[in-house]
């Protein structure tokens, strides 16, 4: 899309920082997307649209994105992006834009809507565009046919592996899966996407393939 001309009257297109996520499952693909990584760090997220996002350029340089927002929202994300992040209580940029580089297998997860969300909360739906992807990666999207709500809930609270139970799809570079919310889900190993998603941080984790944090919980 081409930049509007200074006679219209409207700014420019900003240019933004993203924050850079660190993640046990990242990796350094990223920088093939022109992203400049911190070394030494498995970068698993670049958040392009986060809050905390900065801006490059303009009148608002060096000011993050949640701040410019909040400050002047109507004018900034018009009357129609205020309500799509109404129920979260503030004024977000109604769009959460990332890049993700899944070197390991993501968790097996599953957001809520915005009516199961918690109070002040949005819920997140979100859509995968895949950008690349090693040989053999997969995406898992719902329950694999025939497997009941009730067994997979049951092998969550167990702590069992849910593999087998999931529905897998091949990764293919150039594919958009939607993920509507209430859908569970995982990103395989070997997978770059463009995600778009509502400005939710609401995930409940349902299966970390045993995987241990930082302090060996």
């Amino acid at each position: 899309m081409a930049a509007p001309s200074p006679e219209s009257g409207s700014p420019p297109p900003w240019r933004l920082r993203p924050r850079l996520d660190p993640k046990p499952w990242g990796g350094r693909g990223l920088a093939a997307f022109g992203l400049s990584l911190p070394p030494d760090v498995p970068i698993g997220e670049a958040l392009a649209t986060a809050d905390e996002a900065t801006i490059e350029d303009g009148p608002h340089a060096d000011r993050t994105l949640g701040d410019v927002v909040a400050a002047g929202a109507p004018g900034i994300v018009g009357t129609l992006g205020l309500a799509a992040t109404k129920r979260g209580g503030r004024a977000r940029f109604p769009l959460l834009i990332k890049l993700i580089d899944a070197a390991d297998v993501l968790s097996v997860q599953v957001h809520p809507d915005d009516a199961a969300a918690p109070p002040g909360q949005l819920g997140k739906s979100e859509v995968y565009h895949v950008l690349a992807a090693a040989p053999g990666a997969r995406i898992a999207l719902g329950l694999h046919p025939g497997v009941d709500p009730a067994r997979f809930a049951t092998a969550c609270r167990a702590g069992e592996r849910t593999e087998a139970l999931l529905r897998w799809l091949p990764a293919r570079p150039g594919e958009t899966i939607l993920i509507p919310a209430g859908t569970v889900h995982a990103l395989g190993a070997g997978c770059v996407v463009y995600e778009a998603q509502q400005p939710s941080d609401v995930t409940y984790r349902l299966d970390d393939w045993g995987r241990l944090d930082a302090s060996g919980q």
